[in-house]
């Protein structure tokens, strides 16, 4: 199970398939990430975080600039990402600073069936375990709840 985000289309195309994290404004923001699903697309700008921040600036966090372990709920298909929102490396155009206060964020997902290997199959992707902070969040009736109906959870929970 996961959030299944698709392009049925070459990236030029203007549509995109995203979510809303909800309850975030006002917060400062440490760590972002989830899991993805093994053989989706994992490239620069998708999936990727959309962060709005205070200062109005619109911050990209690409799967692929985020650091990669084994997923623990099963190594073999899932790839967790860890995204350190104020290192530069992995934030575009410039790094959330930690003391900057977040406006909104979204999860995007925009790039088509047009892009090629290394990160088959492409206009594609299947992410869980959606990181905000190190709280887990996902599907269910509450903004905050994890999708096994259960409150939200630290990571390692």
């Amino acid at each position: 199970m996961g959030l299944l985000l698709s392009k049925d289309g070459p990236t030029p195309d203007c549509s995109a398939a995203g979510a809303d994290i909800t309850n975030v404004k006002g917060i400062k923001l440490s760590e972002l990430g989830f899991d993805i699903n093994n053989g989706t697309h994992c490239g620069a700008g998708a999936p990727r975080f959309n962060v709005v921040t205070s200062d109005n600036v619109l911050h990209f966090l690409g799967c692929s600039a985020g650091t990669k372990t084994f997923a623990p709920q099963d190594p073999t298909a899932w790839a967790r990402v860890r995204i350190d929102p104020s290192n530069p490396a992995q934030a575009f155009p410039t790094p959330v600073l930690p003391s900057t206060t977040i406006v909104s964020i979204s999860i995007i997902f925009d790039e088509g069936t047009d892009t090629s290997p290394p990160v088959p199959p492409s206009g594609l992707a299947v992410i869980d375990n959606i990181d905000i902070n190190k709280t887990l969040v996902g599907a269910g009736k509450s903004d905050s709840v994890k999708s096994d109906g259960g409150k939200p959870k630290k990571e390692g929970d």
